[in-house]
């Protein structure tokens, strides 16, 4: 019996051979007979098969091999680059619609643009940024905030062009960037040290960015849910990273108890909203922070050099088992969770089962 995945339906689709409402309508259907919810198994499109790690590796071996033939040549090199990344996507992703070489390209393309930029700002125009500036700090706002623009124009023409989906969070990265730079720029010094403040809010407006889209496809069977995907995943170490900088010092020399009972709060919150809006990034993201403010912890109690391990092995094992078990009951979770939400809100998550 002939085969087929999500990849081919696009394919059908952009042939004319389907509607997209037809295929929207099957992959619902076909999200019914499951044995598993498909919303809860939180599927993206990657790798359907070798090929895409085959075709990323040629084209890899194409675009770094242009850039060094032309690596003398100032903006030149970036600028190749982006424009062959252009044109290799004409045909993988927008004829073949293959993920990861359409990833790879996009990536790819927006990196070149932003370096390409970049170095036009800091070498053709560095003169006249200095005499129109008129001091260091404001030459350097624009040395990152020109590139940060050009390449949300950039990630939108793309986006116009190819649709894939990773694009909207790349382009969101770059905007994100942008208002970083300005809001830094413009704030007093005294008050720059709030930036782990900026930051957080910054993360909050990618994650309600990122529900925007989750609340059109709550089945999870269409594009949007692959854009929510990629924009949960922009917008975790953001939000996380801020809070625990927050919580404790980084270096962690000044880790306390509080500092571990404010984590341990912070991660259950995580784990709530995880279960609430049926996303993981959240969690995974504040992992490492977890693992290791805890693991200082327990390893002041004990002395020798086993102390961290010793730390390290009784935490995994606590927070790892705590995983496990809430990854085989993931769907009974968040029932009393989304119960618990007012109407309105529950209608617009994924379904619980």
């Amino acid at each position: 019996m002939a085969q087929f995945d999500d990849q081919d339906l696009d394919t059908a689709v952009s042939a004319g051979a389907l509607t997209a409402e037809q295929v929207t309508s099957f992959r619902s259907w076909m999200a019914t007979r499951r044995v598993g919810p498909v919303a809860d198994e939180e599927h993206f499109r990657l790798v359907s098969s070798f090929n895409d790690i085959f075709v990323v590796i040629a084209c890899a071996i194409v675009l770094i091999s242009i850039y060094l033939f032309t690596r003398n040549m100032g903006f030149v090199p970036p600028l190749l680059v982006a424009l062959m990344a252009w044109f290799m996507a004409e045909f993988f992703t927008r004829k073949r619609q293959m993920a990861l070489p359409s990833i790879t390209l996009l990536l790819t393309f927006l990196l070149a643009i932003f370096i390409a930029v970049g170095r036009i700002v800091d070498s053709s125009l560095s003169g006249l940024i200095s005499t129109a500036a008129g001091s260091i700090g404001a030459s350097k706002f624009i040395e990152y905030a020109v590139p940060c623009l050009v390449t949300v124009v950039a990630a939108y023409l793309h986006w116009l062009r190819f649709r894939v989906p990773i694009t909207v969070a790349a382009g969101t990265c770059a905007l994100s960037g942008l208002i970083l730079i300005s809001v830094l720029a413009l704030l007093p010094t005294e008050l720059k040290s709030a930036s782990a403040f900026i930051a957080l809010f910054m993360g909050l407006a990618i994650f309600a960015f990122a529900m925007f889209w989750d609340r059109k496809d709550p089945k999870r069977v269409t594009r949007d849910s692959d854009i929510a995907f990629w924009l949960h995943l922009l917008s975790a170490p953001i939000v996380v990273q801020s809070i625990f900088s927050l919580i404790a010092s980084p270096s962690g020399n000044q880790v306390s108890w509080l500092h571990g009972l404010l984590a341990i709060v912070a991660y259950a919150i995580f784990t709530v909203v995880s279960l609430a809006v049926d996303r993981r990034a959240l969690m995974v993201s504040a992992l490492s922070f977890i693992l290791f403010l805890l693991t200082q912890l327990i390893s002041k109690q004990s002395d020798g050099e086993s102390s961290f391990a010793t730390g390290f092995a009784i935490v995994g094992m606590l927070v790892g088992s705590g995983l496990l078990v809430l990854s085989a009951f993931w769907h009974r979770a968040r029932k009393p969770i989304v119960n618990a939400l007012p109407h309105s809100i529950a209608v617009k998550l994924p379904a619980i089962h």
